[in-house]
C-alpha cells in the first residue's frame, strides 16, 4: 500500500490541471512560497500555500495522513454493497485541492478537485465500476459529484500487498461547506457506500475555514 499510494500522488500531480488526532502546525518561508502553513489535526494533513509571484493560494486536505509524531491507521469503513456489510477489507484515502486568487477568496472558489484512492488485497472484492459515479450526501442533502477520470484496479509491482484504483472528481464549494456543517456524511460510489467518521468530518471544518469567501 505504501508504494501504491506514493505512485498515486505522482498520478495525481500529472493528471490534475492545477498546480491534516494530534495537532501540529508548521510554517515555512521560501522564495516561491512566503506563506506556507502545514497542520496535522483530526487524522488529516492540511496545507495552505500562497505564491506571491502568482498571487494565488492553494489549500490541500489529505486524510488519513501521518503526522510528525503519529502514524494514522488506514481509513477502513464498513462498506455497504447492496444488503451486504463488508468490514475492514476496503481502505480509502481522500485528497482535496482548492485554489483561488489572492490570500483569501473574494467569492466561492471554483477551482476544485477531490481525488479518492481505494485499495484492497483481493482483486475479486468490490471495486469501482466502469464509469463510476460519485454521490456525497451531507445530512440528507445530496451532491452528484462529476467524475472526469478514473484508473483501473492495479498493482505497481507484483510484490505489493494491495491493489489500488483512483477516482478524479470536481466537487463544489457548496458541497464542502455542507460537509463542514454536517453531522453525517455518506460517500456513495456506484451502488456501494460508506459513512465518514466524526474525525474526518471535523477535518473538513478546518479545510473549509480556509475557503470561505472574504466578507470584506
Amino acid at each position: 500500500m505504501k508504494n501504491s499510494f506514493a505512485l498515486t500522488w505522482l498520478v495525481i500531480a500529472l493528471s490534475l490541471w492545477f498546480a491534516f488526532g494530534c495537532a501540529s502546525t508548521e510554517r515555512k518561508d521560501s522564495a516561491q512560497n512566503t506563506d506556507l502553513i502545514i497542520e496535522y489535526k483530526h487524522g488529516a494533513k492540511l496545507s495552505v500555500s500562497y505564491s506571491p509571484s502568482k498571487d494565488k493560494t492553494e489549500v490541500d486536505h489529505n486524510f488519513p495522513a501521518n503526522g510528525p509524531n503519529l502514524k494514522q491507521p488506514s481509513l477502513r469503513p464498513d462498506l455497504i454493497v447492496g444488503t451486504q456489510k463488508i468490514k475492514g477489507k476496503h481502505s480509502f484515502e481522500f485528497l482535496d485541492t482548492v485554489s483561488f486568487s489572492g490570500r483569501k477568496p473574494s467569492t466561492a472558489p471554483t477551482n476544485t478537485s477531490l481525488v479518492i484512492t481505494h485499495a484492497i488485497t483481493n482483486s475479486k472484492e468490490w471495486h469501482f465500476p466502469a464509469k463510476a459515479s460519485l454521490v456525497i450526501v451531507a445530512d440528507g442533502t445530496s451532491f452528484d459529484v462529476p467524475v472526469f477520470s478514473q484508473t483501473d484496479l492495479k498493482k505497481d509491482d507484483p510484490s505489493d500487498a494491495e491493489f489500488y484504483e483512483v477516482l478524479f472528481t470536481t466537487p463544489t464549494y457548496e458541497m464542502y461547506a455542507k460537509i463542514a456543517d454536517a453531522m453525517e456524511v455518506k460517500i456513495q460510489i456506484g451502488l456501494a457506500f460508506f459513512n465518514l467518521d466524526s474525525e474526518s468530518i471535523a477535518s473538513y471544518r478546518d479545510f473549509v475555514g480556509h475557503l470561505r469567501p472574504n466578507s470584506n
